[in-house]
C-alpha cells in the first residue's frame, strides 16, 4: 500500500508539471501572435490570417485542457452530471471532423472520414461526447510518428454506434493497454520525448462513455497505430408529434 502511494504521488507531481507546461506553451503562442497583430507588424493578409487561426487553435487547446482538469476534479467528488438528451450525433461529429480535419491537413497529416449514413439517434450529452471525440483526435496528433495519417471511422453494428479514430503513431507499448486509462498514467516513452499531456485525456473518455452507458475500448492497428474506438448505444428515433 505505502509503494502504491508513493506512485500515486509521483504521478500526482508529473500530473502537476505537465499541466503548467501545456498551460504556458499555448499562451505563449497566444501572447506572442496577438501582439504582432496589435503592433500592426504584420501586413500580409495571410499571414494575417494564419496568426489569428493559430491564436484560436492555442485557444481551443487551452479550452480543452482545462475542461479536462476541471471534469477529472468533478468526477472525483462525484460531482460530475449530464444532461442526456435525444440527439442524432451524425450533424455533430461531421462539424467537428470538419473543424479537425481541416485543422490537421494544416499540420501536414493525411486525414481521410468513413462514415455509416444517419440519423444516429443517441441518448447523449452532446457536449459531453464531442469532447470524447476531441480528447482522441488530440493524442492521435500528439504521439503521431512520421507517417502522419488519421482516419476516422463510424459504423452501427448490434444497436451500438462505434465511432474509431485510427492514427500511424508510436503504438502503446506492450502491457499498457488498460494503464492508459488510468489517471496520470503517461507512457515513459512520452515523458522522455517532451510529449505534452496531462495523463488525462483517455481516463476521463473512458469515464464519460461510460456514464451514457457505452465505452472505450483500445486496439493495435493493422500495420502499425492505434484505434481508440468510442462505442454508444443507439436508440430508436423519435416519435412523430
Amino acid at each position: 500500500d505505502a509503494r502504491r502511494q508513493l506512485v500515486l504521488a509521483q504521478k500526482k507531481t508529473d500530473f502537476v508539471s505537465n499541466v503548467s507546461h501545456e498551460l504556458k506553451t499555448p499562451l505563449t503562442s497566444i501572447r506572442m501572435f496577438a501582439e504582432l497583430l496589435q503592433e500592426r507588424r504584420v501586413s500580409d493578409p495571410a499571414k494575417t490570417a494564419d496568426y489569428l487561426r493559430i491564436i484560436r487553435l492555442e485557444a481551443e487547446r487551452l479550452t480543452r485542457l482545462i475542461n479536462n482538469v476541471l471534469d477529472f476534479a468533478r468526477f472525483e467528488r462525484n460531482q460530475q452530471h449530464y444532461t442526456p438528451r435525444l440527439v442524432d450525433l451524425l450533424p455533430q461529429v461531421e462539424s467537428l471532423w470538419e473543424a479537425q480535419a481541416e485543422h490537421l491537413r494544416s499540420a501536414g497529416f493525411e486525414v481521410s472520414a468513413e462514415m455509416v449514413a444517419g440519423p444516429w439517434w443517441c441518448l447523449v450529452d452532446p457536449d459531453a461526447i464531442t469532447q470524447i471525440l476531441l480528447n482522441l483526435l488530440s493524442n492521435s496528433e500528439k504521439y503521431s510518428s512520421a507517417q502522419k495519417e488519421i482516419a476516422l471511422q463510424a459504423i452501427a453494428k448490434s444497436r451500438v454506434l462505434q465511432i474509431s479514430v485510427q492514427d500511424r503513431g508510436s503504438g502503446i507499448p506492450s502491457g499498457a493497454e488498460e494503464k492508459i486509462f488510468e489517471s496520470f498514467y503517461r507512457a515513459h516513452d512520452s515523458l522522455s520525448n517532451g510529449i505534452p499531456g496531462s495523463g488525462l485525456g483517455l481516463t476521463l473518455a473512458r469515464r464519460i462513455a461510460r456514464e451514457h452507458g457505452g465505452d472505450i475500448l483500445f486496439a493495435r492497428r493493422p500495420g502499425g497505430g492505434s484505434v481508440f474506438t468510442l462505442f454508444i448505444p443507439l436508440h430508436e428515433p423519435p416519435s412523430a408529434p
